[in-house]
């Protein structure tokens, strides 16, 4: 049994650790959700949440490797148990507040509800719980420190590396070889959200909550203070669900994914493109294909952009998270085919 709970443990947070260094700005990204003013209020820590998300997620791997080595598995396990406790309870604010839909556990490649995400925190605290108490059982094995100092270098050239290009496993929905128009197809018998109304009435002089099926207006004297309506079960939603491409307040989507061949500039902030950039997006404008940008910002900035690269080329604005997930890199380079994504690469 506790040979089981080690592989188990250690396995699963070497693999946790991994997924995210595979996309630490991805990962960062999440923790821009926790730091905000709706739900930690830590601003001062949104500056380093790169630096963050690539520490945490490189101790997950550390404290797997340590414990399936049995590498200092007291002060493995200490450090074990107070993440846990710290995570259970980040956890559990946002799934009892509702505040972050998805903890970025497993990266993109495995999504959690909040009450799942906390679950699997409280199932991992009680098996590194269960460790400490078979402490003594677990021994060092041979070589623990070099296989350990191996995984740390390997996990940390897989995460530079993505930080400077992007990922070497795209688990997202706009990966190559996706049907971004198939993806955001809803099928006909695809279940539908659920949603309740919440109905406040005095009552007597006391403020009442009524359901629909209540029916409180015709309780007689009742008088109508307030109206919520509650989400009670999400239906059914396409992997994609959140591109839209738009000029001058009209919609594009459709055309952009039904041309035969376009290169699409993605860029998060189109003033933080650099000179070397610069001149590769100038080099790929020059060339026969048709090159559009893709970029949440319409301001003056994409003005001073088109000035830089000499040339004043077709801008499509699309939502802040959707430009995130379609590529890290900044600027990121995608081509579609008839809606496809046939490249995607960074420069």
């Amino acid at each position: 049994m506790t040979k089981l709970i080690r592989y188990s443990l250690g396995t699963i947070l070497i693999i946790s650790g991994f997924v995210k260094l595979n996309d630490p700005l991805g990962f960062a990204y999440k923790l821009e959700e926790y730091y905000s003013a709706d739900v930690l209020d830590i601003p001062f820590l949104m500056k380093y949440v790169t630096a963050n998300g690539f520490m945490v997620s490189l101790v997950e791997v550390i404290l797997g490797l340590a414990i399936i080595y049995g590498l200092k598995i007291s002060q493995t396990l200490i450090v074990s148990i107070a993440m846990f406790l710290f995570f259970g309870f980040l956890t559990f604010y946002s799934a009892y507040f509702n505040k972050v839909t998805d903890c970025g556990c497993f990266g993109d490649a495995v999504h959690f509800t909040p009450w799942q995400s906390f679950s699997k925190d409280m199932l991992l605290l009680a098996m590194t719980i269960f460790l400490w108490f078979k402490k003594r059982k677990i021994l060092p094995k041979k070589n623990a420190s070099i296989i350990i100092s191996t995984g740390i270098i390997l996990s940390s050239s897989v995460a530079l590396y993505a930080i400077n290009n992007i990922p070497l496993i795209d688990f997202r929905p706009y990966k190559i070889g996706a049907n971004i128009t198939e993806l955001m197809n809803i099928p006909d018998n695809a279940t539908k959200d659920i949603y309740e109304d919440l109905w406040v009435y005095k009552v007597d002089g006391n403020n009442v909550d009524f359901k629909t099926d209540d029916a409180p207006w015709d309780i007689k004297g009742a008088e109508f203070v307030s109206r919520s309506t509650k989400l009670i079960s999400k239906g059914y939603e396409p992997p994609i669900h959140d591109f839209s491409l738009i000029k001058e307040d009209t919609d594009y989507t459709n055309k952009i994914l039904s041309e035969k061949e376009v290169v699409c500039i993605i860029s998060l902030k189109v003033s933080e493109i650099n000179d070397g950039e610069i001149e590769s997006l100038k080099n790929l404008i020059s060339s026969n294909k048709r090159v559009i940008l893709i970029s949440p910002i319409s301001d003056n900035t994409i003005d001073d952009f088109f000035n830089k690269i000499g040339k004043t080329i077709e801008h499509y604005t699309i939502d802040d998270t959707t430009c995130k997930t379609i590529i890290r890199s900044n600027p990121g380079i995608i081509v579609l085919k008839e809606g496809v994504i046939t490249e995607k690469y960074s420069l």
